[in-house]
């Protein structure tokens, strides 16, 4: 018995020398890179392999994250799409796929388009249609405001930004320090009333004359964000104007006048000068 035990051990080691050798684990499946663009009239929409999704109409901007569900499903559809049989682009809306490091357009007006074309559309469309809904109607659960005022004859760099937290924060000039402030629960309050009740919607891409599109001579540019918050939905609504702009819509105006306003009323008059120099020498100094 106790031979018998001897044997089977011996059997069981190794032989001297004998070289393990490591098991080679498949690599995982790479993962396909993609992205989507569709464009029809002044819409424009892009989805990406990531789960990204924004959304463009004039001065507003949706960005929005897929639901996972969402993008494997899409995924799959662009794995399925046979872009070769696609129909040439031409005017109207179009379709632009890039997999990986290829990229195809097809124009999507037609009513008879092929089945892989007309699903891949429709699913693109579908989360278009859906994220820019949110943006535009969904109750806002925060936002946030960015304004600058730049040029002018004394060349000037001046930025403020303002969110529901109370954060505000002022750059004086491209020469100053970022400040950063503490706005009291009242007054934060007060800028959320103006930043909600804002229709962005009906303001313009911007209010520069056509007569002066560079604003000559010497005027001041200025620029105004406003950003809100959906869930995982925000719209930024922006817009732009140089001194002798078009006249602006009231909830505009009341937005900048809270962060540029005359003296004494606004963000920068209360927190400009106390951060920095609030003029710069000349151009060159912007960065």
């Amino acid at each position: 018995m106790k031979r018998a035990i001897a044997l089977f051990l011996v059997a069981a080691m190794p032989a001297a020398g004998a070289v393990r050798r490591a098991v080679t684990q498949p690599s995982p499946p790479k993962r396909m890179n993609w992205a989507i663009t569709l464009t029809f009239s002044d819409l424009t929409a892009a989805i990406s392999s990531s789960g990204s999704v924004t959304v463009k109409r004039g001065g507003l901007t949706c960005a929005a994250s897929l639901a996972e569900a969402q993008r494997v499903e899409l995924e799959q559809l662009v794995k399925r799409a046979e872009p070769a049989r696609w129909p040439a682009t031409r005017e109207g809306a179009v379709l632009k796929l890039t997999r990986d490091a290829e990229s195809f357009e097809a124009s999507v007006i037609d009513s008879a388009l092929p089945s892989d074309l007309s699903a891949l559309y429709a699913g693109a469309a579908s989360v278009r249609d859906a994220n820019f809904n949110v943006c535009t109607t969904g109750a806002a659960n925060g936002w946030a405001i960015e304004a600058y005022e730049e040029g002018g004859f004394i060349y000037r760099y001046h930025r403020v930004t303002a969110d529901a937290s109370g954060n505000v924060t002022v750059q004086p000039s491209s020469r100053g320090t970022v400040c950063t402030h503490l706005l009291d629960p009242v007054e934060t309050a007060q800028f959320a009333e103006l930043a909600l009740a804002a229709q962005p919607l009906a303001w313009l891409p911007t209010y520069v004359r056509k007569e002066n599109p560079s604003g000559c001579c010497d005027q001041i540019h200025t620029g105004l964000r406003l950003i809100r918050f959906s869930g995982v939905t925000s719209a930024m609504f922006a817009t732009d104007w140089f001194s002798d702009h078009d006249p602006l819509p009231p909830d505009l105006t009341a937005l900048y006048e809270r962060l540029f306003g005359p003296l004494g009323t606004s963000l920068f008059e209360r927190y400009g000068a106390a951060c920095g120099p609030i003029w710069n020498a000349d151009a060159s100094s912007v960065n």
